[in-house]
């Protein structure tokens, strides 16, 4: 499962970003098995992604408790919908057993 459809753009601020390059995800257990590819950051990249979390920051706090509660609910129900393949990819790029994954 891959959530990225291109490993060679960075999501920043809402927007899809080139990257000048890309990695590879090895399996923890099998280093001859590559699970996923993800894209390089430089310097310039990690900056504009910390802008972007900074001013995303700014926008949740501003954000009420009541409309806060309802986008952690609704991204809990995605998550929980997902869990077995989040849980499968969690394993090949952590190590992790499935039992840790799921929790």
């Amino acid at each position: 499962m891959s959530v990225l459809t291109d490993p060679g753009l960075n999501l920043v601020g809402g927007s899809w970003r080139d990257a000048a390059s890309s990695l590879e995800v090895l399996d923890p257990a099998d280093q001859r098995r590559v699970v996923g590819t993800v894209p390089s950051m430089d310097a310039e990249d990690v900056a504009a992604v910390y802008a972007a979390a900074r001013a995303g920051a700014e926008i949740w706090a501003a954000t009420s408790s009541v409309e806060r509660g309802r986008v952690l609910q609704r991204a809990a129900a995605i998550l929980r919908d997902r869990l077995e393949p989040i849980a499968a990819l969690l394993t090949s790029e952590m190590g992790k057993t499935l039992g840790e994954s799921r929790a």
